[in-house]
């Protein structure tokens, strides 16, 4: 069970780092108010309605057309350094974990008429049985 928990906590932590580090883009091209596509790797295709760019002249009456499409594009950066030093202030947050984690360990073991704590406990062994060579025996 320990080994499960070590292994789903150890799979999440590296996704963790891998979706901090990850930059995205999302570029959206609107017709109007509506959306014609979107692309997440690349430029999103246009509806072929685009205006061309009115090139500059001289005259002063001119009329401009405005063209209904647009594009948007968002974009999120990942972060790009990590930090692996461990500061003076994660040292005494571990000594603190190191205190209490034992009285939380008490509130987890099994319970139960079945469970024995010295089951694995071997006693030491014996040199001279001191109770026979002192005569003290309990009654």
């Amino acid at each position: 069970m320990k080994q499960i928990v070590h292994k789903i906590a150890s799979v999440s932590m590296a996704l963790l780092v891998l979706c901090s580090t990850l930059s995205v883009t999302v570029e959206q091209h609107y017709c109007g108010q509506y959306l014609v596509d979107s692309s997440w790797f690349g430029h999103a295709k246009s509806c072929g309605m685009e205006m061309p760019q009115a090139s500059s002249s001289s005259s002063d009456c001119e009329f401009v057309q405005t063209g209904c499409c647009s594009n948007k594009i968002f974009h999120i950066e990942g972060q790009d350094e990590l930090n692996s030093a461990v500061s003076p202030c994660a040292l005494e947050q571990l000594d603190f974990v190191a205190l209490i984690a034992p009285s939380f360990q008490c509130l987890t073991l099994p319970c139960g008429e079945n469970y024995h704590v010295f089951k694995n406990y071997n006693p030491p062994k014996l040199v001279r049985n001191v109770q026979v060579l002192n005569q003290t025996f309990l009654i």
